[in-house]
């Protein structure tokens, strides 16, 4: 009888490893942590979706609770983001459409110019028939101001990943100020370029994320900075620049991140799909920014060198710093105000940076690139292998307990 007892616990706490095994694999990697509530706002461009393959490397599908897609065409780029999301264990993520229009809605800034010029959206990736339905679409929704106005009403602590303009996100803060004590951070891809002027002055001038946000002659972005009340991270293009000299990850200077690439390409498709619309991406560039590129840029000759084998860390650093801190070497509190009155549809729109210790907008100064280079490595390889089609457990026989 004692024999029979034991076995029987040894069955039961076998039965329970197993079961708790399966519930956690994947998710449970490394020491328990407390889950996260985050909002997610991209345009979708080669290196959004390859952020996105970081975010699902780490956070459980429930910690994502609203993905939004904007710019442009943003009712295709809605359906190219739920099937990117379905493809690395996202399906169950909503995601809506947000602001976006037509070329002539937007500020002729040159370095917006790629956005705005792009008419392969989807191409190579999405069937004809659904492509050729997306001409009668809609460019512009708010059901993404809609549901990020829910969220905020309903939870507290909420965090923001902003790899694309953040029109909505402000539009929603602006509308409903007492919202803004619901925000938990702000980790936002954004900032602005270092020039000296012939007076041999430093001047700032805005980049992508932020001339892209000047729509039909109003900044949200502009606003945002004024809200020093909500704590935010923000990735300005002059720290990149000096940690990423070329602009650029490509094999000949983070050869480890894409012998990851390659390998969890080859179990999944989000990759080889991304992969297509990065050369596509990286085409378009070259012939839309000619003088932007000059033939001793750093960048052009990576586009050049790896067409379809290139792409800038910006975003993909955001989504690193929002899980490995430590990434950040150097950042300082600041105050950073935009004079829309004083734009230069060549350079940018011009932006003042103070320090300020009052504030809680932190721009990240200095970035520990070998670092991101390791981690990002590994969580390609770390994502690949939780979404390798598992083997069907097969469960040890009862009986064999009791023999």
């Amino acid at each position: 009888m004692l024999w029979y007892r034991m076995k029987l616990r040894a069955f039961i706490f076998i039965m329970l490893v197993l079961q708790l095994s399966t519930l956690c694999e994947g998710w449970c990697e490394g020491p328990a942590r407390t889950l996260r509530k985050i909002i997610v706002i991209t345009d979708l461009e080669p290196d959004d979706r390859l952020a996105l393959h970081l975010l699902a490397s780490h956070f459980a599908p429930e910690e994502i609770l609203l993905v939004g897609a904007v710019v442009m065409n943003s009712a295709q780029k809605k359906i190219l983001t739920q099937r990117l999301l379905s493809q690395i264990g996202y399906a169950s993520v909503p995601v809506e459409q947000g602001s976006g229009g037509f070329p002539e809605d937007y500020d002729n800034f040159q370095a917006t110019k790629p956005a705005r010029t792009y008419p392969k959206e989807g191409v190579g990736i999405l069937d004809e028939a659904t492509l050729a339905s997306q001409d009668q679409a809609p460019r512009a929704n708010m059901d993404l101001q809609n549901h990020i106005e829910r969220l905020l009403s309903e939870q507290d602590g909420i965090e923001f990943l902003v790899i694309a303009p953040p029109t909505d996100l402000v539009a929603v803060l602006n509308r409903r100020p007492d919202l803004r004590s619901k925000v938990g951070h702000i980790w936002m891809m954004g900032g602005w370029n270092e020039t000296i002027d012939a007076n041999g002055e430093k001047v700032l001038w805005s980049t992508y994320n932020w001339d892209m946000d000047f729509l039909d002659g109003n900044s949200n972005t502009k606003q945002l900075m004024t809200m020093e009340e909500i704590p935010m991270t923000i990735f300005s293009f002059h720290a990149i620049k000096k940690a990423f000299p070329e602009r650029s990850i490509h094999p000949g200077n983070f050869l480890w991140i894409w012998k990851c690439i390659d390998r969890a390409k080859t179990q999944l498709v989000s990759l080889r799909e991304t992969l297509r619309a990065m050369k596509s991406w990286n085409r378009h560039i070259l012939k839309s920014l000619p003088a932007l590129l000059p033939k001793t840029h750093a960048l052009k000759s990576a586009l050049l060198t790896y067409l379809g084998r290139q792409f800038t860390p910006a975003d993909l650093l955001v989504v690193a710093a929002m899980i490995q801190p430590k990434m950040i070497t150097e950042s300082q509190p600041v105050t950073i105000q935009l004079d829309y009155q004083n734009r230069n549809l060549v350079a940018g729109i011009r932006v003042h940076v103070n320090f300020n210790p009052l504030s809680k907008i932190r721009v990240v100064e200095a970035i520990d690139a070998p670092l991101f280079g390791r981690w990002a490595g590994n969580s390609f390889q770390k994502l690949s292998r939780r979404l390798k089609p598992k083997k069907p457990k097969i469960m040890p026989s009862c009986a064999a307990y009791f023999i």
